[in-house]
């Protein structure tokens, strides 16, 4: 007694190639994620690619970009989370659009231009919110 007829069959065969492939991609994938963690740098979800020129890299956010100076500066000492000051991290943020605080010495990557003067602590604001 035949339980799957010929066109089944190959129905199934290329479902589970698909599934095979599908399982294939995602894992060699997840490698090269985890090799550029383990470098220390930046995983770009948008662009699917490793990034050193980036301080850090968020979906709502996306790049938060570096200078080639501050690209190289922290490749230099990529290791040592001492290295990256807060003024650096300050000049970064602001740099691009974010607010920063200065008690905590923390970027707001989430930040958006309606939300400047908004927040409470000690902020300084980017560039776009006196415009």
């Amino acid at each position: 007694m035949k339980i799957f007829n010929t066109k089944t069959k190959k129905i199934l065969w290329g479902l589970s190639a698909l599934v095979i492939v599908w399982v294939a991609i995602n894992v060699v994938e997840k490698r090269r994620i985890n090799a550029c963690m383990q470098n220390a740098m930046v995983w770009d979800y948008d662009e699917h690619r490793c990034r050193e020129d980036c301080l850090k890299w968020g979906e709502g956010f996306g790049c938060i970009k570096l200078t080639a100076e501050e690209t190289e500066q922290i490749k230099r000492c990529r290791y040592d989370l001492n290295c990256i000051t807060n003024d650096m991290v300050r000049t970064i943020c602001l740099r691009n659009g974010k607010a920063y605080n200065e008690d905590t010495h923390n970027c707001r990557y989430t930040f958006k231009p309606e939300m400047c003067y908004k927040l409470s602590g000690t902020w300084v604001y980017p560039a776009i919110c006196n415009r």
